[in-house]
């Protein structure tokens, strides 16, 4: 296992590990569309060798390995975010990895965002085997595309969500103060967002 595919996010201050954007097969036509990693793509051109290496090193993660990784790290590993680029739960292989990086690093905070909610057979194995895992915040990805019922039926099921892509909805949600209020580094210490036990619903800024 290559380390180096571990990285650190400085604006969320928080390790993270990645996939290739193509892992995304639930995302919405809104999401793909206004996808802020668009424009990392034109910027740094390293990225598509550098997907490659993501998925090899997803491929193959273990969470014991990632433990000791994080382990020698000299910056904050108490949490970890899956992932600022790519879908984590790209398929039911995924929800294996997930269960062995949660177990294996009981006493870190594991960050999901995700839109796999939107496969039924993906949503049944969320519900059934990560919801039980006390260490996984797991949040599910909405956007305005996103109707009303599937809204209100995510958190009937206990899903915490995640909104983005209309900075003028009025909804009463949790304004996430790393990019409403511009705080870096403001995910390490927040207390009542998306680390944060229990349901909650976060809106995150346009960025």
């Amino acid at each position: 296992m290559n380390a180096s595919e571990i990285t650190y996010g400085p604006d969320i201050g928080c390790f993270v590990i990645n996939r290739p954007m193509s892992s995304c097969k639930h995302c919405t036509s809104f999401c793909r569309a206004s996808c802020y990693n668009w424009k990392l793509y034109n910027i740094y051109k390293y990225m598509s060798t550098k997907d490659v290496r993501n998925e090899i090193y997803w491929q193959g993660i273990d969470g014991r390995e990632v433990s000791k990784v994080l382990d020698r790290k000299k910056l904050q590993t108490r949490r970890i975010r899956l992932m600022s680029r790519g879908e984590a739960l790209k398929d039911l292989t995924d929800i294996d990895r997930i269960i062995d990086l949660c177990k294996s690093n009981p006493n870190r905070l594991v960050w999901l965002p995700t839109r796999a909610w939107r496969d039924p057979e993906m949503r049944k194995a969320i519900l059934a085997r990560l919801f039980p895992l006390k260490n996984l915040r797991l949040s599910a990805s909405i956007d305005p595309s996103n109707t009303k019922q599937e809204i209100e039926d995510l958190k009937r099921d206990g899903f915490s969500t995640m909104f983005y892509g209309d900075d003028t909805d009025t909804t009463d949600r949790i304004k996430c103060s790393k990019t409403w209020k511009h705080r870096k580094g403001a995910c390490v210490t927040c207390k009542g967002g998306c680390f944060s036990g229990g349901r909650k619903d976060v809106h995150l800024k346009m960025h």
